[in-house]
């Protein structure tokens, strides 16, 4: 599976490969688990965390090398036992703490939303934003 990795800390707008991002062309795709759901990625985006992630100057500092990245949006292309909100193929956005600049990420169902119907291209990735910023 390709995959951005982080394998330092710094500037995340360094040109990919010239800095602490490159292209991971053989990383390991992610194992599903009970709960969760695989996302074939449509898009990510790169918000203010994970730019002070891969500085390492957030909170939460992962283990170097790591996958950034915690908005993401796609299709469903499999779900792991007691998820029933999703079917393969559905459109959806979901939050998670990393690992969404690959071409696939596993997430737990309870992170994940539906795109409405007749949302696309670029409003899937508003769905994103907003899905993130809905109040529990």
């Amino acid at each position: 599976m390709r995959a951005i990795v982080c394998e330092g800390l710094g500037d995340a707008r360094t040109k990919l490969g010239d800095g602490v991002l490159r292209l991971a062309n053989d990383h390991p795709t992610p194992k599903l688990s009970p709960g969760t759901t695989r996302i074939l990625v449509a898009a990510a985006s790169i918000n203010f965390p994970d730019a002070l992630q891969i500085k390492g100057e957030y909170q939460d500092k992962p283990p170097l090398p790591f996958i950034p990245g915690s908005e993401v949006s796609g299709v469903v292309a499999e779900v792991a036992a007691g998820v029933t909100a999703f079917r393969v193929g559905d459109k959806v956005c979901a939050v998670k703490q990393g690992g969404s600049f690959a071409e696939q990420v596993v997430v737990p169902a309870g992170a994940v939303w539906k795109i409405p119907g007749g949302v696309g291209g670029r409003g899937s990735r508003v769905a994103v934003a907003k899905s993130s910023l809905k109040p529990k």
